[in-house]
């Protein structure tokens, strides 16, 4: 029997009904959608503030501090994007004596489960032959990790909350041994709530020529064609560029990849995105290619900067395999990449002055 228009309506609502009745639908929908309705700016925010415990009562009262306040060395904090040549930084920290270096933190892998020789190491990473060993002993914070982290929510802000974040970064710092590294990848656009809750913290911000780390980027797949036109079921293997993009895409329209056309176009964007919140939200910034050809003078830079007391530079020189290339020479006319360098910042620059921007520190 055929089905009337309005038994369809009412079909179609009872299975919405019954959909947004479902905890777990309910927790994805938040998931999703909770942090960027959070991120508004509700009118009650302008006129109350957070206001001192009276004084009579702080004694007994034991969460009256203010953020995250840690007993030992100010912790480190790396972030980057991939393929920017983090994990050579992350290297020189593992071979600080007084630093913990903890590689990628929030990487789906787990390095706290992890055991020697299962940890597939990538052949591009000259000289590392473990990512895990400062997680050695760690293995309880599988009941603190969340995958999520990897893919979801991946720009938080000051008054965003996620007290399974914080404990785990928190957890990391407590156990680490001297002053604590944590390297990122995933953090770039977390930087705001980063800063919030661990305002004692260094962040170190290292950045690449976009075009070059583009290559980087292609590296565990063919060359992307030039005429490619993303398409939302695009599945190519690009370092999470197309996942980012859909994620971040909620809050930064414009990174949406049918919108932006090319892959490049969404490389771009993001790269450009993840250099302004490091710029603005880092203690200081460090060109990759900086760091391998004036290895001397930038080390020298960042230990004055973070306050850490180098070894011996000389030594730590022998780490540094990097080789200043322009590939992207080879993969597209010089046209090609400023027409589309040239569209992503319009809308960019649109968006933003719009919405108001941040500047970076002086």
């Amino acid at each position: 029997m055929a089905l009337t228009g309005g038994v369809v309506r009412r079909l179609f609502h009872g299975a919405v009904d019954s959909l947004l009745e479902s905890s777990y639908v309910r927790r994805r929908l938040w998931r999703a959608w909770g942090p960027i309705v959070a991120s508004r700016d509700p009118a009650f925010r302008a006129d109350v503030g957070l206001l001192s415990v009276p004084e009579r009562y702080r004694n007994a009262l034991g969460g009256c501090g203010r953020r995250c306040q840690t007993t030992g060395p100010a912790p480190i904090f790396v972030t980057a994007r991939f393929r920017s040549g983090s994990t050579f930084l992350w290297q020189i920290f593992r071979n600080i004596p007084q630093c913990t270096a903890y590689y990628e933190p929030l990487n789906e892998r787990r390095w706290f489960l992890q055991r020697a020789g299962d940890q597939g190491i990538d052949p591009t990473h000259v000289g590392v032959d473990d990512y895990a060993k400062e997680y050695a002993g760690l293995s309880g914070l599988d009941g603190i990790f969340s995958k999520d982290w990897a893919f979801d929510a991946l720009y938080m802000d000051t008054w965003n909350a996620d007290s399974r974040l914080f404990s785990y970064i928190r957890t990391l710092i407590d156990n680490a041994q001297g002053r604590a590294v944590l390297q990122f990848n995933r953090i770039d656009f977390r930087l705001p709530w980063l800063r919030a809750q661990f305002p004692q913290a260094k962040i170190l911000h290292l950045y690449r020529d976009p075009r070059e780390q583009w290559m980087s980027v292609q590296s565990r797949t063919a060359p992307v064609p030039l005429d490619y036109q993303c398409t939302e079921g695009s599945d190519l293997n690009l370092f999470y560029t197309l996942e980012w993009a859909r994620d971040l895409r909620t809050v930064f329209p414009f990174l949406d990849p049918v919108d932006a056309g090319h892959p490049y176009a969404v490389h771009y964007m993001l790269w450009r995105l993840s250099y302004s919140f490091g710029a603005c939200f880092g203690d200081i910034s460090v060109a990759y290619e900086d760091l391998c050809t004036r290895f001397f003078d930038t080390m020298s830079e960042i230990g004055n900067n973070l306050e850490i007391e180098m070894p011996d530079l000389q030594t730590l020189s022998t780490l540094n395999h990097g080789t200043i290339t322009e590939r992207w020479r080879g993969y597209a006319p010089i046209e090609w990449y400023r027409e589309i360098e040239r569209e992503c910042d319009r809308k960019m620059a649109a968006f933003f002055d719009h919405t108001g921007t941040r500047e970076a520190r002086a």
